[in-house]
């Protein structure tokens, strides 16, 4: 969309709560409350969020904070009476440090940001175009379901959390992926289970959400993957998954609980790629 900046993107997200504060301040100066520096957690959305909004003086703004537990989130402003809306979010956990604005293109349209957002506390504001705007509004919030996952890499360790397709681990270094965990993000009441297979061991037993899956500290190979949800499983939602292994690179995608990997070949996995589809 025209009018639309990003500065920064970065993950997914789903709101656990929101709540309105009005600053007076100038329309140049883009500053909400104070942030506090919340960890990560293991936490899924507990619904979408609109909230009303008003300017009553000119050069003044609403400021929205709220605790994301990660995933794609679209912010949008729609009906009311203020005709130029433009919107600011700022984050993670910090209330100066800015993502991204949108100023609508034009009188009457809604201001519009679509982000990916790990977890923390992020800030919306919402203020007219110009000093001498007033009038009332509403910002709707919706989050899509995503997934969240890390892998162990052999001579690495850990390589941090990643999301919704991009790679977990590492292509032409000929490293080994050790173990994995993983967990949803703003799909409440499914859960996402997983089980590997790995060099000499065979299959391992059942994980889920966030749990370790494989073996560290003892330099055994991941070889396969399988990866399902269960719960309230929205209808048509996919989990999706791609494996590259050693010697022949990206397998292909599997969904659904599918082998993606060998069994029987001790060939390693090197990376994955996790998404969901339909959800």
């Amino acid at each position: 969309m025209t009018g639309w900046n990003a500065l920064a993107r970065h993950a997914w997200m789903s709101v656990v709560s929101l709540s309105l504060v009005l600053t007076a301040c100038g329309p140049e100066m883009e500053e909400g409350p104070s942030a506090p520096l919340d960890e990560p957690v293991l936490e899924t959305s507990r619904s979408a969020l609109t909230e009303p909004g008003q300017i009553l003086t000119g050069g003044d703004r609403y400021t929205h904070p709220y605790y994301a537990s990660g995933g794609r989130c679209v912010f949008e402003t729609t009906l009311g009476t203020l005709p130029d809306t433009y919107l600011s979010l700022f984050g993670p956990n910090s209330s100066t440090n800015l993502l991204a604005v949108d100023d609508d293109s034009g009188v009457g349209l809604a201001s519009r940001i679509e982000a990916y957002l790990q977890p923390g506390t992020y800030y919306a504001t919402v203020r007219g175009f110009n000093s001498a705007q007033t009038g009332n509004y509403q910002i709707d919030m919706n989050c899509y379901g995503g997934i969240r996952y890390q892998s162990h890499v052999a001579s690495y360790g850990w390589t941090g959390w990643t999301l919704d397709g991009q790679q977990s681990g590492t292509t032409g270094q000929n490293r080994r992926m050790e173990a994995v965990q993983m967990y949803l993000l703003s799909l409440p009441g499914v859960s996402v289970r997983y089980s590997v297979h790995l060099g000499d061991v065979g299959w391992t037993g059942e994980y889920y959400d966030g749990q370790a899956a494989g073996t560290t500290g003892q330099q055994r190979q991941m070889e396969a993957i399988k990866i399902w949800l269960t719960g309230a499983v929205p209808s048509g939602c996919h989990v999706n998954y791609d494996a590259h292994l050693a010697g022949s690179g990206w397998q292909g995608t599997r969904s659904d609980g599918q082998v993606s990997g060998t069994t029987g070949q001790n060939r390693r996995i090197e990376a994955l790629r996790i998404w969901l589809s339909g959800c």
